[in-house]
């Protein structure tokens, strides 16, 4: 009668493609809550420009502020906007079903230029790219 012969690497080649099969399962659940993440298009925004250091769509607390109409926006804690590298955040941040609204401070306003704004998902760290703003002479 014949001899069976194990391979001691076999197990060693089990746990491997165990392992692979595992990882390739988490690898395509990422990818499936990937895609399973609303799809964000900036429909609108406002305003675009303002003459340097002036105020705009002025608040009842005295700052300027841009409205952002975007659906699907995650009301994550760390959802942030940045204006050019400033990060406006917290109780500057207002996050609707419908859009986003943001105070921007005077400083922001007080040179001329284009400062590019995103909206920056806390949870997915996903960039929505909303614009850019002018500060005119």
């Amino acid at each position: 009668m014949a001899k069976l012969q194990v391979n001691a690497a076999l197990p060693i080649r089990l746990a491997l493609i165990c392992s692979l099969a595992v990882s390739c399962s988490d690898r395509a659940a990422k990818n499936e809550e990937i895609k399973n993440i609303a799809e964000v298009k900036v429909e609108n925004w406002g305003p675009r420009e303002t003459p340097v250091a002036k105020k705009f769509n002025i608040q009842p607390n005295g700052q300027s502020a841009i409205w952002v109409k975007v659906k699907a926006i995650s009301k994550h804690p760390k959802t942030h906007i940045l204006f050019d590298e400033v990060v406006i955040s917290g109780q500057d941040l207002s996050i609707a079903e419908n859009g986003v609204s943001f105070l921007v401070r005077d400083a922001l306003i007080r040179k001329t230029g284009l400062f590019k704004i995103a909206i920056i998902e806390g949870d997915t760290g996903r960039k929505i790219v909303v614009g850019e703003f002018q500060v005119k002479k």
